[in-house]
């Protein structure tokens, strides 16, 4: 968690280092949690020093890892798969698989803010219904800046009610 503070405040190279720190350590443990969680900080490092391609890349590896064990903890599953949508969404890629993983696996766990993401993720896609069922999402979760991404994105005009459904 150090190594993403370090990575929001721009502190790369440090971030980079425990990442790659975190990650030897999961694998020594085989924690597909810890994998997962420290190869998506790798990933993310890799996007923001202009790289997507190779941030690409280490999500889905993150994302292979971090499913390959039924208990692996399912919101660093949907933490992964945000950050690879977002990476791919950014590079101008169309993730749809991992778009689709992501809404399936937050509606049957009932991740709420994941599911807003991923409606996020969608409307950045072209999915023009998909802002409002965001935002209809997120309108009980308690996250700013879940809230200043979706100011982002342009209201649909004539769409006056979205279906959503959420597991619980």
């Amino acid at each position: 968690m150090l190594a993403e503070v370090h990575l929001i405040s721009g502190e790369l190279n440090l971030a980079a280092e425990l990442f790659e720190r975190a990650f030897a350590l999961g694998c020594q443990l085989e924690d597909p949690c810890w994998e997962g969680i420290s190869r998506r900080g790798v990933g993310l490092v890799l996007a923001r020093r202009g790289h997507p391609e190779d941030a690409i890349a280490v999500l889905e590896d993150a994302y292979a890892r971090s499913s390959r064990h039924p208990d692996t903890d399912r919101w660093i599953v949907a933490y992964i798969l945000d950050a690879l949508c977002a990476t791919a969404i950014d590079a101008g890629r169309q993730p749809h698989r991992a778009l689709n993983d992501l809404e399936s696996l937050a509606a049957r766990t009932g991740m709420r803010e994941f599911l807003a993401r991923a409606y996020w993720h969608r409307s950045r896609v072209g999915d023009r219904s998909a802002a409002a069922a965001a935002r209809l999402l997120a309108s009980d979760v308690d996250n700013p800046q879940l809230h200043e991404l979706l100011r982002e994105v342009p209201e649909v005009t004539g769409c006056t009610r979205a279906s959503v459904s959420v597991g619980t």
